[in-house]
């Protein structure tokens, strides 16, 4: 049977509507953020008009209360410089930003910066920097019978590894990193060569160990993980 042709869409842009709380705050922030002057203001509402990214963006002023279901906002960029001087551009302007370099996040390694609008929506500017080393290897998840979880301990059960966030949030995690993974790069022979802790901190745990408010457990796995990730990368 013929399948009928469909006409090819020509999208010209995405377009984003958010609400806030004051129409003329966020204007100036998001004026800042953005580079660029808004290209209509009206009572309540305003919009930016963005070539590079493509993006359509409006400001509707709303009484509410909270966030919604809107986790984070971003923009792709190319290289790490672009992050960097996205970061520089953000701060020249009186931003407060925050940077979170070589992190995992939405299964690939990236350096990225934030900043915060007035009414907390976190937007990022990020690069998938371990394409740039691995540009053809995927990034997959790592069995619970692979090697590397029992060189030294039996690394069956593990949960969760919280960073320093934990003392001010009381959450395991960020954002949406509810869900632990344990994924890998491997080479030719099936043998890990990148391992990527997903949506947990190692390294905030090994620094926080001796903190009382922090969990012996979650120190402990911390350690052990690493003992073992040291001993497969010997014996591998």
């Amino acid at each position: 049977m013929e399948r009928k042709q469909q006409n090819r869409v020509n999208a010209l842009k995405a377009h984003l509507a958010l609400n806030v709380r004051n129409v003329v705050k966020s204007t100036d922030f998001y004026q800042k953020m953005l580079g660029i002057e808004p290209s209509k203001v009206r009572t309540g509402y305003a919009k930016f008009d963005l070539q590079n990214p493509p993006l359509n963006l409006t400001l509707n002023e709303v009484a509410f209360k909270e966030r919604g279901a809107l986790s984070h906002l971003g923009i792709q960029v190319a290289s790490t410089e672009d992050v960097l001087a996205m970061r520089e551009q953000w701060a020249d302007s009186g931003l407060v930003t925050r940077d979170e370099m070589q992190t995992n996040c939405c299964y690939a390694t990236q350096d990225k910066t934030w900043v915060r609008d007035p009414d907390g929506n976190e937007w990022e500017v990020f690069v998938n920097s371990m394409r740039k080393v691995f540009p053809d290897r995927p990034i997959v998840d790592i069995p619970d019978s692979d090697a590397i979880f029992h060189t030294v301990y039996d690394l069956g059960e593990r949960f969760q590894v919280p960073g320093a966030q934990y003392f001010q949030s009381g959450r395991t995690y960020e954002y949406d990193g509810f869900v632990p993974r344990w994924r890998a790069v491997r080479d030719n022979k099936g043998r890990v060569v990148v391992a990527i802790c997903h949506n947990m901190d190692l390294g905030d745990a090994w620094e926080h160990a001796d903190e009382p408010r922090y969990l012996e457990k979650w120190a402990s796995l911390a350690y052990r993980i690493a003992t073992n990730y040291f001993i497969y990368d010997l014996t591998h």
